[in-house]
């Protein structure tokens, strides 16, 4: 991010395929994991005859296809943007359409397995904001980029309201049903939850509107200033993931 923001202020001048760089060392990462993984099952006797192992193994095949399509998606949008625009957008957003689909089956398993759904479900959600991406850069339309993105801030206000009633039904939870050990005991997991959700929030909500509004050309600002709200929330992200 901290890079993207230099590159599009023309702080720096490097191909996008090398601002990208960050991403590319996580996607190797993520291959030597899925090689590993896969070397260990097939010299493993014992864990191909055991459900526990067969179910992990699925869940990293499953996760790596849709890390693949994800990593295509990128590599096509720094193969056009540093090429001038040569591939229709409709084309660079083929593979997250297709994973948008595959989405559905992915976290109807994943809700039977008991497993997170949250980046499946983000990704089922956004078909609609992939289609209109791609129409306003291919110059299909000319609406604003507040438009553009309706479905992203239908989908941040989706996610608030999730949190008010989480918020709600949890209060209500150490208010009427739970003893004064099992309050203690969650009390403090939950309050860092909500306050670096909370904090997400504002600050996915303050970098669109920064953003649309630079996009729109209603502000100035540079985007290395634009991008800070992201880095905050990228960081309240992180924390509440470690505080559950």
């Amino acid at each position: 991010a901290v890079l993207i923001g230099l590159r599009a202020d023309d702080v720096i001048f490097v191909p996008y395929g090398v601002v990208f760089l960050p991403l590319w060392i996580w996607y190797g990462l993520v291959v030597s994991g899925v090689i590993v993984g896969i070397v260990r099952w097939t010299r493993s006797k014992e864990q191909r005859q055991e459900d526990v192992y067969i179910y992990q193994f699925k869940s990293m095949i499953i996760s790596a296809s849709l890390q693949f399509l994800v990593f295509l998606t990128e590599l096509l949008i720094a193969i056009n943007i540093d090429t001038q625009d040569t591939i229709p957008w409709s084309v660079v957003f083929v593979p997250m359409y297709i994973l948008s689909i595959v989405s559905i089956p992915t976290c109807i398993w994943n809700c039977y397995r008991k497993r997170s759904i949250e980046i499946e479900l983000l990704s089922m959600t956004s078909f609609i904001q992939f289609i209109f991406l791609s129409i306003k850069l291919d110059n299909a339309v000319n609406w604003t980029w507040a438009i553009i993105l309706i479905p992203l801030w239908l989908l941040y206000c989706a996610f608030i309201s999730g949190l008010i009633v989480l918020g709600v039904i949890t209060l209500l939870a150490y208010i009427l049903g739970e003893s004064q050990q099992e309050m203690e005991d969650r009390k403090l997991p939950d309050i860092l939850f909500f306050v670096c959700s909370t904090f997400f929030s504002i600050s996915i909500i303050i970098f669109m509107s920064l953003l649309v509004s630079r996009l729109d050309d209603n502000i100035s600002t540079p985007y290395s200033v634009i991008m800070v709200p992201l880095y905050i929330a990228l960081f309240s992200l992180l924390s509440s993931t470690l505080s559950r």
